[in-house]
């Protein structure tokens, strides 16, 4: 079975069991930032790193690390028993990308997503403003935007929401009206 398979069960699990909590929404937020705090942690030592991934390094020892750091860092219950968890079958390796899916998942759960929106020039607020709200409009969903400039695309703007893209640049309607007069001069001979 693949990492990405295996992050995404343990993600789910973890969603699931969080979304049980008696604060539902609350405690998939306090959750997710629970993974990220531990997660932060382990992308910053490397001898962390290199400790969790070592095969010579018992569970137990992994366990107790891991119990001495979400106490110290007031990591909520729910975080603990998961990361002890992982601990418990060797996974957390997997730990980002685990809590990727989390993210990903937990986005999904309350509605959420991320829209990434490449434009030619900076826009001023207002206008990012009415971006993200007929994006909320048509996706159904509470956006976050992350503007990038790309002068390549001369105007107009590509957003990607997911798996979905729209593309609405000068650039791209230029090359449709290339590809019909291509299409067009083909056809004629």
């Amino acid at each position: 079975m693949s990492n990405g398979v295996i992050s995404n069960r343990y993600a789910l699990a973890m969603m699931n069991l969080a979304a049980k909590e008696k604060n539902g929404e609350k405690s998939i937020e306090e959750f997710g930032q629970g993974l990220d705090v531990i997660a932060e942690v382990f992308s910053k030592s490397e001898t962390t790193r290199k400790f969790i991934g070592d095969p010579k390094v018992s569970r137990s020892q992994k366990e107790t690390l891991i119990g001495e750091f979400v106490t110290s860092a007031k990591i909520p219950d729910l975080v603990s028993t998961a990361m002890k968890f992982l601990a418990s079958k060797g996974r957390l390796v997997l730990l980002d990308e685990i809590r990727h899916q989390y993210h990903m998942l937990a986005d999904d759960k309350l509605g959420r997503a991320k829209a990434e929106v490449t434009v030619a020039s900076p826009i001023p607020p207002k206008q990012e403003e009415e971006i993200r709200k007929e994006y909320e409009r048509l996706s159904g969903k509470k956006l976050t935007l992350n503007i990038r400039v790309d002068p390549q695309i001369l105007g107009g703007a590509i957003t990607r929401i997911g798996s979905t893209v729209r593309v609405s640049s000068l650039q791209n309607h230029l090359l449709q009206i290339k590809a019909s007069i291509i299409k067009g001069k083909v056809e004629e001979k």
